[in-house]
């Protein structure tokens, strides 16, 4: 024989005709209930869709939102836009006018996911750009490192710091404290472009 759940009066105060009531923890949910034949199943299906929570104040009705991930984009954003904006001057006075395809180069190197891969400017290799990735990298962190005292690999962490794109409206993700650190030593302030 089934244990039958015994709820609280206050619970079943709550629940009306065609609904049901579900304990989940200490939470109890209300349910609207109802079923469907289907065709090769001996019995009907239980179709229930939620209505709320129950509380002893009364029921707290939820809204579900459903939302096309069609539109959503999650770009790599803050080690991207760092290295772009604290990008020290004396290392693209040396570099020279193609400086900032070598910094977009660089960038997509180290970031796969870089939100400059949906920029309208495409990004050249280094064969391309006839230069050697590793120098380039190296000759970049060394000038990082006497501007800010940051090596590539501090950079790198900014890098789970996300543009996400929905519906036309994007946003940044977290920024955590170290992040912060980072961005402070830099002096930057991260801002949807």
């Amino acid at each position: 024989m089934a244990n039958k759940t015994v709820y609280p009066e206050w619970v079943l105060a709550q629940k009306k005709k065609g609904q049901t009531v579900k304990k989940v923890g200490n939470n109890y949910y209300l349910y609207k209930h109802s079923s469907k034949r289907v065709p090769g199943k001996k019995n009907p299906v239980p179709n229930d869709t939620f209505l709320g929570v129950i509380t002893p104040d009364g029921i707290e009705y939820g809204t579900k939102t459903k939302v096309d991930t069609r539109s959503i984009t999650v770009r790599e954003y803050g080690f991207s836009y760092a290295v772009q904006k604290a990008c020290p001057d004396s290392w693209k006075t040396i570099q020279g006018k193609n400086h900032e395809e070598k910094l977009r180069t660089i960038i997509k190197s180290r970031s796969k996911n870089t939100y400059l891969n949906d920029d309208s400017k495409p990004i050249k290799s280094p064969q391309e750009l006839r230069v050697q990735l590793g120098a380039l990298v190296g000759s970049l962190q060394r000038h990082f490192v006497d501007a800010y005292d940051l090596k590539m690999d501090d950079l790198q962490l900014l890098d789970t710091i996300y543009l996400v794109q929905m519906d036309g409206k994007a946003f940044i993700s977290n920024i955590n404290d170290v992040q912060q650190e980072i961005l402070d030593k830099l002096q930057i302030k991260l801002e949807v472009q």
